[in-house]
């Protein structure tokens, strides 16, 4: 089992730039692009419903901390794309910011999760009258270690099944946390390990305009939401510019190097044409 640690947990937000692909990937060459061919740009307009069907995305370097102090002091913390680390408690023992006392179920909690990656049920939306929609799912498994001391820290003694059932009650209050499917089994020397997955569903609004087979897309604040939260520090603060190839099916590439959606890292979406919604929403 995973058991994040300070030190292995900024290990692994430093293990930057490494490729991955989700689905069937048209990743390759171009290094400075983090390993993503450039798109040659085709077509007159990427206007249409489209459903992402492939993607390159790779782990850009990370900070070992969050840049912004909001992240730090807000409870429950914002859900990000990126991997997150637990706070350490005061106490000195890496507890997760369990807020466990007796009888009274959670409290609070911080569960790690790695970098969430571009997952199934995403589409992007250029509407005829220039306007455009995005939702972006983003998902990731990922498995938190706590031990005995941690989960007795206030005085809880509870079974690992009570524990789960705790979770998911804490998470089922906080949705736009993501974490769903919690399954916790005893742990090894002692206390729980509990698995998961990690989502987070990107959605946003804005404007787009396209010529010289680039798509520029200006986003409309504060459209631009994690989990159904105002993401204003990830949306990006100017148009996100895209080389697009419109010959059947659509691929985007982030101009210039250019990340994709606010998303560090996304830098190709690929994706064919969709039936978009009666109600014209998301």
């Amino acid at each position: 089992m995973n058991k994040p640690s300070f030190v292995g947990t900024q290990a692994l937000l430093m293990a930057g730039a490494v490729a991955v692909a989700v689905g069937v990937s048209s990743c390759g060459g171009g290094g400075a692009e983090g390993g993503c061919a450039a798109t040659a740009s085709c077509g007159s307009s990427p206007a249409g419903y489209w459903t992402v069907e492939n993607t390159c995305q790779y782990l850009p370097t990370q900070p070992s901390q969050p840049l912004n102090y909001n992240d730090y002091v807000n409870r429950p913390p914002n859900p990000v794309v990126s991997s997150v680390q637990p706070l350490p408690s005061t106490n000195g023992d890496w507890c997760y910011n369990l807020d466990y006392p007796p009888g009274g179920g959670i409290g609070e909690v911080v569960l790690w999760h790695p970098a969430a990656q571009l997952a199934s049920g995403s589409h992007v939306w250029f509407k005829s009258n220039g306007s455009y929609v995005m939702n972006l799912q983003f998902s990731a498994p990922a498995s938190t270690h706590f031990s005995l001391a941690c989960l007795q820290g206030e005085g809880a003694n509870p079974t690992c099944a009570q524990f789960q059932a705790d979770l998911t009650t804490f998470f089922t209050k906080n949705p736009a946390q993501g974490i769903t499917g919690i399954k916790c089994t005893d742990g090894s020397p002692d206390g729980c390990d509990c698995n998961y997955t990690f989502g987070v569903a990107l959605a946003d609004e804005g404007t787009w305009a396209a010529g010289g087979g680039v798509v520029s897309m200006n986003s409309d604040p504060p459209s631009y939401t994690f989990n159904g939260t105002f993401a204003p520090e990830y949306e990006p603060p100017v148009p996100v510019n895209a080389t697009f190839c419109n010959s059947g099916s659509l691929t985007l590439t982030g101009t210039s190097g250019t990340s994709l959606a606010g998303i560090l890292g996304l830098r190709t979406l690929t994706m064919t044409p969709g039936q978009a919604p009666a109600d014209g929403g998301m």
